[in-house]
């Protein structure tokens, strides 16, 4: 089969990278392919089934006038860009990297309210409850903080590649190496999601269970909202891990509708750095108006539920769309 690839990239050598061009050798290399394949299933042995195919395949010059391709450099340099394989590779990295980082912000982001909490509860047996209130802001605002500078620092570097968003060209055989990666990484993908829908589900009996099994005194149940939004946390951060992971694959292999998906990443990001802040100010608040804190925490088991919910959703269409 190698041979076969060989002599289409021979063919096709000092041809302009054009985009009719590569999607007409992807087109040709898979038809061989069938035939190849056929052949072989049919008895014929590897050289044999290798001369009928190259045999078969005709003249590259024909098939370009018949499907009126232009063949100008000029006709190249107007049509999409061709992407090589060095800047594939660095997109790959950067994409996975980059997007690491926005899923650790979004992390930072539930569990900073998490360890709010768990520090308020138990140092407000020692001191005053504002006054413990006033002591867990710090680490609250620098996680926070961080997480936003994440998402900043991430964005920034991430604007180098807006230009995928529009037509380009790749190789097939650069493509084919993409796809492999892709279905390599579909296993991960696939339990990525399924554990953080198990997590979000099973999420509300830990708190449950520390209410119910343990003690209902605060401290007590102040882990048990730690443990609840420490696991939201974790799935939401597979989540966002999951979809920039397989998104990267997509939109180099310009998949599906990509624009529409882009959308959908743009919206988690956009409900994150929306959601979160609101709900740490709505929380403070509420707490400081009323000094319910025994009361208010609620808010974050509720908001946690409910985003690592929406993230799953948006994770489970796009891999159900692929």
């Amino acid at each position: 089969m190698n041979t076969i690839i060989n002599y289409l990239e021979n063919m096709f050598a000092g041809m302009p990278q054009t985009a009719e061009l590569i999607k007409l050798k992807e087109d040709l290399l898979s038809s061989m392919e069938d035939k190849y394949n056929e052949l072989k299933k049919n008895g014929k042995s590897e050289n044999e089934a290798i001369g009928v195919v190259i045999s078969e395949f005709g003249n590259i010059d024909e098939l370009v006038r018949e499907l009126n391709i232009e063949m100008s450099s000029t006709s190249a340099q107007k049509s999409a860009p061709v992407i090589s394989k060095a800047e594939v590779n660095k997109i790959i990295h950067d994409k996975k990297f980059f997007g690491t980082l926005i899923a650790l912000g979004v992390f930072l982001c539930i569990i900073a309210p998490a360890i709010f909490i768990l520090g308020v509860s138990f140092f407000s047996l020692r001191m005053p409850e504002d006054a413990a209130a006033t002591l867990f802001l710090f680490p609250l605002f620098i996680l926070i903080a961080i997480a936003v500078g994440l998402f900043i620092y991430s964005g920034i570097h991430l604007d180098q590649y807006k230009y995928l968003e529009k037509p380009f060209v790749l190789d097939f055989s650069l493509a084919e190496i993409i796809r492999q990666k892709k279905l390599s990484f579909l296993p991960v993908f696939t339990l990525e999601i399924v554990v953080g829908v198990v997590l979000c589900i099973l999420s509300p009996l830990v708190l449950i269970s520390f209410q119910v099994f343990l003690t209902d005194s605060e401290p007590y149940s102040a882990i048990g909202v730690f443990a609840l939004l420490l696991l939201v946390a974790t799935a939401v951060l597979l989540f966002i891990h999951a979809g920039v992971t397989m998104d990267c694959y997509k939109e180099l292999l310009q998949e599906d509708e990509f624009s529409r998906e882009k959308k959908e990443d743009k919206l988690i990001g956009a409900v994150a750095s929306i959601v979160w802040p609101l709900t740490t100010v709505g929380y403070l608040l509420w707490s400081f108006l009323s000094g319910d804190w025994h009361i208010t925490w609620i808010v974050w088991p509720i908001m946690g539920i409910l985003f690592g919910g929406f993230s799953g959703i948006v994770a489970s269409i796009r891999g159900e769309s692929r």
